[in-house]
Parts: C-alpha cells; sequence; structure tokens
C-alpha cells in the first residue's frame, strides 16, 4: 500500500487459490450428501434481496439522513426477509433448515459465531483508520501493530481445543467473550494523541475472545445435530461468519461515521471541500493538505477529534453487546457436557487457524 495502487493487496490471494486448485483434489478427502435435495434459487435470490437493501440503508442513513430511497430499501429488506423466512419452512429441502434453531446450544453457537466476528471486524475497520490517519503510521507499520491481536487469535484458536478438555465448552466460550468484551473496553481509552500500545492491548484481547469463540462455535454447531444434518448446520455457522463480517463494517463503521460526521467542523471550508471532507476522514486529512497550515491544523484536528469520538461509542457498544454474549452463553450452554476427547476439536481447530491467516 505504500508503493502500490490499493487493490493490489487483492493479488496476495492468488498464489494461495494458485496452491488450493492445483493441491486440493490430491490432498482434501471427498465428502459429499449423497442427496443433496435441490439447490433452491429462488431461496438463495430472497436472501441477497433481504441483506442487500437492509445494509445500504443502514450506511446511506448515516451518510445522508433518513430520506425515502432509504426507507423503501429498509422495507424491501424486511418483507424479503419475512418472505425467505417462510418459504424455508415450506420447502422439503430448506436453503437454511430452521428447525436447527430449536436446539439451544446450536442458537446459541451461531449467534456468538456472529457476534464475536461482527466486533472483529468493526475493530478492524476503525482501528486501521485510527492507526493510520490519526496516529499517522505508514500501512506497513499500522498492519505490523495489528499483527499482535491476530496472533493471539490464531494461538487462542488452537489452545481452545484444550481448555475444553478441562472446563465445559461453554464455561470457556463464556470466558473468552468476557476478555473480548475487555478488548473494545481498553480502547474508548485512545485519544488523538495516544500511543499504539492501549490499542495493541485492546486489539490483542479481542483477538484472544475471537479465536476462542470462533472455533467452539464451529464445534459446537456441528456437534449440535445429527450426522446427517452437519452439512446444513456448518453451512449456517458459516453463513454467520461471513454474515458478521458485512454488518460489523456496516453498523459499527456507521457508528463511527454518524459522529465523525456530526462532530467535523466544516465552517471555513466551500460546498465541495466539505463534503469530500464529511465523506471520510481520509477524505478530511486530504482536504487539510491543500490549505493554509493554520487552517489545515484545525480542520485536521477537528476531524481526528470527531472520529475518536465515533470510536469511543462503538467501543463502548461493542464491549457491552460481547459482555451481555458472555452472559447469555453462561445461562445457555451451562449444563453442556465437556469435551474429553484426544482428538476434540483438532480438524475444525486447525481449519479456523487457517482461515485465519487466509483471510
Amino acid at each position: 500500500l505504500e508503493h502500490f495502487w490499493w487493490g493490489a493487496v487483492f493479488l496476495i490471494n492468488i498464489p494461495v487459490m494458485v496452491l488450493l486448485i492445483l493441491l486440493g483434489p490430491f490432498v482434501i478427502p471427498e465428502s459429499k450428501d449423497p442427496n443433496p435435495g435441490k439447490f433452491d434459487l429462488v431461496s438463495a435470490a430472497l436472501s441477497m434481496l433481504a441483506l442487500v437493501p437492509l445494509v445500504y440503508a443502514v450506511k446511506e442513513t448515516a451518510t445522508h439522513g433518513v430520506g425515502v430511497v432509504n426507507v423503501l430499501a429498509a422495507v424491501v429488506g424486511v418483507a424479503a426477509g419475512v418472505v425467505f423466512v417462510r418459504r424455508q419452512r415450506m420447502l422439503d429441502d430448506p436453503m437454511i433448515d430452521l428447525r436447527l434453531f430449536s436446539n439451544p446450544a446450536f442458537s446459541t453457537a451461531v449467534f456468538t459465531n456472529f457476534l464475536s466476528v461482527f466486533a472483529l471486524a468493526g475493530v478492524l475497520f476503525f482501528g486501521a483508520q485510527y492507526l493510520q490517519l490519526v496516529l499517522g503510521y505508514s500501512p506497513l507499520e499500522a498492519g505490523l501493530l495489528m499483527l499482535p491481536g491476530t496472533a493471539s487469535s490464531i494461538v487462542m484458536s488452537l489452545v481452545a481445543a484444550y481448555l475444553v478438555r478441562i472446563w465445559r465448552p461453554g464455561t470457556v466460550l463464556a470466558g473468552g467473550l468476557a476478555l473480548s468484551a475487555l478488548g473494545p473496553a481498553l480502547l474508548y481509552g485512545l485519544g488523538v494523541s495516544s500511543g499504539p500500545a492501549l490499542f495493541v492491548g485492546g486489539f490483542v484481547l479481542i483477538g484472544v475472545g475471537a479465536g476462542v469463540a470462533l472455533t467452539l462455535t464451529s464445534d459446537l454447531v456441528v456437534g449440535a445435530v445429527p450426522p446427517k444434518k452437519a452439512g446444513a448446520a456448518s453451512a449456517v455457522s458459516e453463513t454467520a461468519y461471513e454474515l458478521g463480517i458485512a454488518l460489523g463494517v456496516a453498523v459499527l463503521g456507521t457508528v463511527v461515521m454518524s459522529f465523525f460526521r456530526r462532530g467535523l467542523d466544516v465552517s471555513g471550508l466551500d460546498s465541495a471541500q466539505a463534503a469530500t471532507a464529511q465523506e471520510t476522514l481520509g477524505g478530511a486529512v486530504e482536504v487539510s493538505r491543500g490549505m493554509p497550515e493554520q487552517a489545515a491544523a484545525l480542520l485536521a484536528d477537528s476531524a481526528h477529534t470527531a472520529f475518536v469520538t465515533g470510536m469511543h461509542v462503538a467501543s463502548v457498544a461493542t464491549a457491552v453487546l460481547l459482555a451481555l454474549t458472555a452472559v447469555v452463553v453462561a445461562v445457555r450452554l451451562r449444563t453442556r457436557a465437556r469435551v474429553v476427547g484426544p482428538g476434540a476439536n483438532q480438524a475444525r481447530t486447525g481449519g479456523y487457524a487457517a482461515k485465519i491467516v487466509n483471510e
């Protein structure tokens, strides 16, 4: 990012995927349902029609306020979601088997999976901007400062497999979420001129909780259903993971940017400059670079302060959400049996570690 166009970051996926295509057929065991049922294109379309308008409505409302188009988009999304749910209940081979959610362990695990990655994605969104555009670190330096959090997630995804041999999965999962809640709580202490240590510490705690949570929820999801439903259960878990990423960035990013736009002082800017500055923190910094020194300093200071204020609100909301989830998990999974098998969770744990490295 310091030498090339930002889209170049996606090139790192090419050698990974080439290796997967070449080696996958030889090293990945074949496993498939002999009677998978029909693929329901209508359900797939309804799921997209539900999610895309809702995400659009959230982001556009934060940017431009409540409008007719935003409200219509939200209505379309909700209506499509209702139709999607009803259709799943009617089909013999649903895209998502909603009956799985009647199992408390399954529904709790999926919910926890979603919220864990929701928090992680949101912090990644505003954390990278904070390190680069507020504290002034280069993209490489910011990436290095975020590595400890990623490493803690990978390590704890492996350690979790051993912890459940000592304590019940619900206890380990609740403890991981409690630690994860401390992470965004620490981020509340960040300021415009803070050093990176507090951010690194908070992000490490979030990574610890995410590593434990995403590993154990994957195991709980598959273990809570009959073997013939394992594929469907795993698909629901993966859907929750991806949905958590999308909504974490959309919702928490919207919270941050909403407070940023409200707090940014654009009184000394013309309409074009004001529009650019209010769009993103990067836009505000870019506008300030073309202004006289004193005016540029005032705009940059206003932008930094407004962005950090938004971070504080999003961090507190995330901490509260994770803490409440830890309580829910402790209550709903308090009777879940301890895992004692010598190879318990190893396959799924390793798979999650590989996912973290790749993403």
